[in-house]
């Protein structure tokens, strides 16, 4: 490790040298290494601009700057490079790439920490709001159009406003057959929210049939089976569920999975489908962001049937409301239920898992958060979690 004294003097002397030679690149190249091995990103990024400004470098070395900030988790100076190539006004591609990765370092931002940062997904759904603004709504902004709509729809309950952007693309005859599916399947979701179940079931349906065994195919039937399930129609759900072939991708496969067997452990051994009813029920109301009437359901179902099977899938089903509504303390507390009550069953993992990373990211405490992490690797060695643990 080289010593702040010769740090210094490193510094000192590059810039002793630049002083003497302004116009060579290569030198000002290395003071710009220097201080970014040094984690110094601040001047790192004078000097990053200051290059591209003198050899009109056309903000190439200034987007992999912003990208390295970004895997170092530093997405507000990587957001002030992507400004920066923004207000030069100088590329209109280059301005448009850099709307659209400084809207994903929202997402990122967002999704990085637990509960989700909703001031950053707004942060994201502004930015890409500018960027079809100022580009728009076309074909070619798909992914901004979707993306966006996407976080309106599931953080921010601006379905409306989610609905329009799918509308100003969806019949657009420039986007591919995927996308058009992409954004049905979206359609469908909201339709859902809105309890427009029926028109849900029909969107669902018409993509189900597009694609058959592909993969948005698979997806789509996965979406019929959860409406089913939301109805309380088990056995047309397990129908559903059926007809996904192995060839879909992990998380559809697993969602499918772990649905199928909800329903299994919940119908076969006993003839009354009332309390799995009441859950479903449930867990729609919290889709649909009815979180009050959830909360009520799922109380009355656990006073209702103290020793049911559901019994842990209720615990999550609150942590997860909670944690929804940013109420940290009270989540844990059914973390902690579920972590004393039913360790090893199918929620041990997931409620390990998000209560080592609320102390992590939301409470900010590093030495809990290691302890948690560590307990999870004795506890769930095989989990699913495990690599992102480690």
């Amino acid at each position: 490790m080289v010593a702040p004294a010769s740090m210094e003097a490193i510094e000192r002397s590059l810039l002793t040298e630049i002083d003497k030679r302004q116009n060579d690149r290569g030198l000002r190249t290395i003071l710009f290494e220097y201080y970014v091995l040094a984690e110094d990103f601040t001047e790192a990024f004078v000097q990053v601009k200051s290059i591209d400004r003198l050899f009109r470098e056309d903000g190439e070395r200034v987007f992999r700057f912003a990208e390295t900030m970004r895997n170092n988790g530093n997405f507000d100076l990587s957001n002030l490079a992507y400004d920066f190539i923004i207000e030069r006004k100088k590329n209109p591609e280059s301005q448009q790439l850099a709307y659209m990765e400084k809207a994903v370092n929202g997402e990122l931002k967002a999704f990085r920490q637990i509960p989700v940062d909703l001031v950053s997904v707004r942060q994201a759904v502004k930015n890409y709001g500018e960027l079809l603004d100022q580009f728009g709504r076309n074909a070619a902004n798909f992914d901004a159009i979707y993306r966006r709509a996407k976080l309106m729809v599931f953080y921010l309950d601006d379905l409306e406003g989610a609905l329009n952007e799918l509308n100003s693309i969806v019949e657009n005859p420039g986007i591919t057959r995927e996308k058009w599916a992409q954004a049905k399947l979206l359609t469908g979701d909201i339709l859902l929210m809105q309890q427009e179940y029926n028109k849900a079931k029909l969107t669902f349906t018409q993509v189900s049939d597009i694609f058959k065994d592909r993969q948005m195919g698979a997806l789509a039937k996965y979406k019929l089976a959860e409406l089913a399930y939301y109805k309380g129609e088990f056995n047309l759900a397990q129908a559903q569920l059926g007809a996904i072939k192995g060839n879909t991708s992990n998380d559809i496969s697993n969602d499918a999975i772990k649905l199928n067997l909800l329903i299994i452990d919940n119908t076969g051994l006993d003839t009354s489908t009332v309390a799995l009813e009441l859950f479903a029920q449930a867990q729609l109301l919290a889709y649909q962001r009815q979180y009050d009437r959830a909360m009520l359901l799922l109380d009355s179902l656990a006073y209702s049937f103290p020793a049911h099977s559901l019994a842990d899938e209720i615990l999550w089903e609150k942590a997860n409301i909670f944690l929804k509504r940013n109420d940290i303390a009270s989540a844990m507390i059914y973390l902690d239920r579920i972590l004393a009550e039913f360790p090893y069953d199918i929620y041990g993992d997931d409620a390990l898992y998000t209560k080592a990373r609320l102390y992590d990211h939301s409470l900010k405490d590093p030495e809990a958060a290691m302890k948690y992490y560590l307990e999870f690797l004795v506890r769930f060695p095989g989990s699913l979690f495990s690599v992102e643990v480690r």
